[in-house]
């Protein structure tokens, strides 16, 4: 495996994004710039246990049963939602 692969194993993807400069930023890490929910969402999808690995809720029988992490069950994205629906309730007042 490549070298970043196996550092991801060995130490995790924020640690990843914590060392990868981001070009011409002034020394800012990609850790630094993206956001956590981003992050959040990346670690969800490229986790190596399959087990454990975040889908985008395919019609499994553990996607259904909440044993493994969905996308749409994420704090942020229920959070956004949340936010979005009372905006457009604003708009129907």
């Amino acid at each position: 495996p490549c070298k970043s692969f196996r550092y991801v194993r060995d130490h995790g993807l924020r640690a990843l994004l914590g060392q990868r400069k981001v070009k011409k930023s002034s020394g800012k890490t990609l850790h630094d710039v993206l956001s956590s929910e981003l992050v959040e969402l990346l670690e969800g999808l490229l986790e190596f246990d399959p087990a454990r690995r975040m889908t985008l809720g395919e019609e499994d029988g553990a996607a259904c049963t909440g044993s493994i992490p969905v996308v749409w069950r994420a704090k942020w994205v229920a959070e956004a939602s949340a936010a979005q629906q009372e905006e457009s309730a604003k708009g129907l007042n």
